[in-house]
């Protein structure tokens, strides 16, 4: 299973890309030039997840996914209730 939603990662600004649920991790893709390279293509292995939490941006519906090494990505999901959804099922 693949599905995918329209996220922006929120580092040094909002970063736009896309995420993806597959069934052992969440994906995040960006080609954008200004973007270091460690930001362009972040794969989050489910069991690295510690925590994930809701969240807002700039009036924009977020999650915060913390990781068991203390690294955090924040993300402007787009349709994030069904995302949360999806997610719920796979953890």
């Amino acid at each position: 299973m693949k599905k995918s939603f329209y996220g922006s990662l929120c580092h040094k600004g909002i970063r736009g890309g896309a995420i993806f649920i597959t069934d052992n991790a969440i994906i995040y893709k960006n080609q954008t030039l200004t973007l270091p390279d460690e930001y362009k293509n972040i794969i989050i292995p489910f069991c690295e997840i510690k925590e994930i939490k809701n969240g807002w941006t700039l009036l924009f519906p977020a999650i915060i996914i913390y990781l068991k090494n203390q690294n955090t990505y924040k993300f402007i999901i787009f349709n994030r209730n069904k995302f949360l959804t999806i997610l719920k099922h796979l953890l």
